[in-house]
C-alpha cells in the first residue's frame, strides 16, 4: 500500500487527487474509492489493480479482526454437574470455570477409594495460563472447600520417579492427590535421558497396583490410587509437554486454559468445608452404550479424552450421593470432552526432534488459533518465544512456512502480518509483497 501513496505524492497537482485524500493522516486505512480512481487516472492495467485489491482486502481483514474477537472463551457451563457444579458456581465463582471445574474434580478424586468407584477415577489436571491468573488460588480454594487433608493430599516435589515411588509407599491402595504447584518442574525431570517418570505416571493413570524395578536390583510394589494437579505458565507449555509426552501422557491430562482477558483479584479463603455423602457409584450398562453411540457420531473425538471426561462425571455423581450413573447423564462428560478437544488445538505438545522442528510447531500452533485471520509477526514471535531459539533460524522457519504455503506473510504500512492458510484455501501466489 505505501507504494501507491508514494505515487499519489509524486503526481499530486497533476491529477485531481491528493495524497491526503487517498490516505488521510492518522487514518487506519486508505479511502478505497479515491484510491481506485487514482489508479484509473494513471492508466494502471487490470493486473496491478488486482494487486491493489489484494492489499486492500488484507488491510480490511486486519482492521475488521481486532484481537478481542479471538480471545478464548471460558469452559462451557454445560460441563458442570451436580453438587460440585453448584460449588463451582458459588464458592469459586470469581475464577474461570476452566480453572475451577477441573480442580474440583481432581480434588474430589482423592476422596474416592476403590469402593466408591468402578471404573477408576484417577485424574491428571493441568491449569494453564499467564502468571498471576489464579492457578494456585484455584487449587487452594478447592482443597479448602472440599476439606482435603494429609495423607490424601501430598504437596511435594520429587527429584526422580524413584523418590516419588518411595513417597507413595505408605498409600496401601488408598487415594493420593499429588499437588505440584509448578508442573514444569515435573516435566523437566521427565525429559532427562532414560527417566522413568513418563512410564510410571502413564501406568498409574490406569492401574492402582504395579511393580517398579529400581537401582541395585531393588523392587517396589506400588499400590496407590494416584491423581495429580498443578499449574503451567502458558508460554512454557510446549517446553513442558515435549516429545517425551507425545506417547500418551498429553492425552491423559485434563486441561483448564485461562480464558482471554481474565484478570484475577485475590480473595482470602473463607467459609467452612462442605459436607458430602459420598457413595459407591455403579456404572450402568447404558453408559457404555451411550459412549459407543457418541464415538460413532463423532469420529474425530479422541477416545481417551472422552474417557477422562467420563471419569469426571463419575466423580461428580459420587459427590451427589448417586447410586448409579446412567447413559442419559453423560451430557456434561460430552461437553467437557468437546472443550478438551478444542483447547488441544492450542495446547499441543512440542513433537519436533530438532530446534527448527520445535520452532515450526510453535509458530503453526499459534497462528492456527486465529482461524485464518491476520496477526502481527511481532506478536507471533513474542508469544512463541521464537527468538529464544535464534533470530536467523526464526527468519528461516517463517520463510519456509511461507514458501510451502502454510502461512501468508504481507506487509501493510510499517507492520508485517501473517496468517495461517486454512485447508479450504488455495496457496497464495509467489508475488512479493
Amino acid at each position: 500500500m505505501p507504494s501507491y501513496i508514494a505515487l499519489s505524492a509524486r503526481y499530486e497537482g497533476v491529477f485531481e487527487v491528493s495524497h491526503d485524500e487517498i490516505w488521510p493522516k492518522d487514518a487506519p486505512k486508505a479511502d478505497i474509492e479515491r484510491l481506485f480512481n487514482f489508479a484509473k487516472q494513471l492508466g494502471l492495467d487490470e493486473l496491478l489493480a488486482a494487486k491493489m485489491q489484494k492489499d486492500v482486502t488484507a488491510a480490511e481483514k486486519i482492521v475488521a479482526a481486532p484481537l478481542p474477537e479471538v480471545h478464548l472463551k471460558d469452559m462451557p457451563e454445560a460441563c458442570l454437574v451436580g453438587r460440585l457444579g453448584e460449588i463451582c458456581d458459588t464458592r469459586m465463582a470469581d475464577l474461570p470455570r476452566a480453572y475451577a471445574w477441573p480442580t474440583l474434580l481432581a480434588i474430589g478424586s482423592a476422596f474416592l477409594d476403590e469402593q466408591n468407584s468402578n471404573p477408576p477415577t484417577m485424574l491428571y489436571v493441568a491449569l494453564v495460563g499467564p502468571v498471576h491468573s489464579g492457578k494456585t488460588q484455584a487449587i487452594e480454594r478447592a482443597v479448602h472447600v472440599l476439606g482435603l487433608e494429609k495423607p490424601q493430599l501430598m504437596r511435594t516435589y520429587s527429584g526422580s520417579a524413584e523418590q516419588l515411588v518411595r513417597r507413595l509407599g505408605d498409600a496401601d491402595g488408598n487415594p493420593r492427590l499429588l499437588w505440584i504447584d509448578e508442573l514444569a518442574h515435573l516435566f523437566k525431570k521427565q525429559q532427562i535421558d532414560r527417566a522413568s517418570f513418563p512410564q510410571i505416571l502413564n501406568e498409574a493413570y490406569y492401574n492402582t497396583a504395579f511393580e517398579v524395578l529400581m537401582g541395585h536390583k531393588q523392587r517396589v510394589d506400588v499400590s496407590v490410587k494416584l491423581s495429580m494437579i498443578g499449574g503451567i505458565v502458558e508460554e512454557l507449555f510446549q517446553d513442558s509437554f515435549a516429545k517425551e509426552t507425545v506417547g500418551g501422557q498429553h492425552d491423559r491430562f485434563l486441561f483448564g486454559l485461562c480464558p482471554g482477558g481474565f484478570r484475577f483479584d485475590f480473595m482470602p479463603l473463607d467459609g467452612l468445608h462442605e459436607k458430602f455423602d459420598i457413595r459407591p457409584v455403579k456404572v450402568d450398562r447404558s453408559v457404555w452404550e451411550a459412549k459407543k453411540e457418541y464415538l460413532e457420531k463423532h469420529p474425530e473425538m479422541n477416545p481417551r479424552i472422552l474417557e477422562t471426561s467420563m471419569r469426571g462425571t463419575l466423580i461428580a455423581a459420587a459427590f451427589n450421593g448417586n447410586k448409579a450413573l446412567k447413559g442419559f447423564q453423560l451430557g456434561p462428560a460430552f461437553a467437557l470432552a468437546e472443550y478438551q478437544m478444542r483447547i488441544r488445538e492450542i495446547l499441543q505438545p512440542e513433537s519436533g526432534e530438532t530446534v527448527e522442528g520445535r520452532m515450526t510447531g510453535r509458530i503453526l500452533n499459534f497462528v492456527k488459533r486465529y482461524k485464518g485471520k491476520y496477526v502481527s509477526r511481532r506478536e507471533v514471535l513474542r508469544a512463541t518465544r521464537a527468538y529464544d531459539l535464534g533470530a536467523v533460524l526464526c527468519d528461516r522457519v517463517v520463510a519456509v512456512l511461507k514458501a510451502n504455503g502454510d502461512i501468508e506473510v504481507v506487509k501493510i504500512g510499517k507492520q508485517t502480518v501473517m496468517r495461517w492458510i486454512t485447508d479450504a484455501e488455495e496457496e497464495p501466489d509467489d508475488t512479493e509483497n
